[in-house]
């Protein structure tokens, strides 16, 4: 998965063929990324239909899209990895299946901004603030300067 030349798929075929296409795209044998209407007919179907393939295929998109940053420095991939039409698809997916998570906890409506997100699940009293990672993120965005000192006393044992 490091310093690879080529992306490595978990799976090469899917009921769309939006994998293969990601990959050929990614790997320069296409020069056009997956369709966006195809990409917006596997989220709905994934996320309205609960469909579980439609799912896989758009986790496994997001896994072939993030070894694009740990392949070979000259690689194709490596090349392509801040592509806008890349990172619109990557930036898609994730919206929306964030946007189905935060709606199985019954949160509807978040900000868009990642810099509001920590205080936005603090005032929704969601069950995920207790956890002590995302307080630790928090905190360090609070105390940027202090952030060394309160990092290495929290990780230390």
């Amino acid at each position: 998965m490091f310093n690879i030349e080529r992306i490595e798929p978990v799976f090469e075929c899917d009921k769309y063929g939006f994998t293969q296409h990601l990959i050929s795209y990614i790997d320069g044998e296409d020069k056009d990324p997956p369709d966006s209407e195809l990409l917006e007919e596997i989220i709905n179907h994934a996320f309205r239909n609960h469909d579980r393939e439609a799912e896989k295929t758009l986790q496994h998109a997001l896994f072939i899209i993030y070894q694009c940053s740990l392949s070979h420095p000259l690689s194709h991939p490596a090349s392509i990895q801040y592509e806008p039409r890349l990172i619109n698809l990557k930036t898609k997916i994730e919206k929306y299946w964030l946007k189905h998570e935060l709606g199985n906890i019954g949160l509807t409506e978040f900000p868009e901004a990642e810099d509001q997100f920590s205080g936005f699940l603090k005032k929704s009293g969601s069950p995920i603030m207790h956890r002590s990672i995302l307080c630790l993120i928090s905190l360090k965005k609070m105390l940027p300067e202090n952030s060394f000192i309160i990092f290495s006393k929290a990780i230390a044992p």
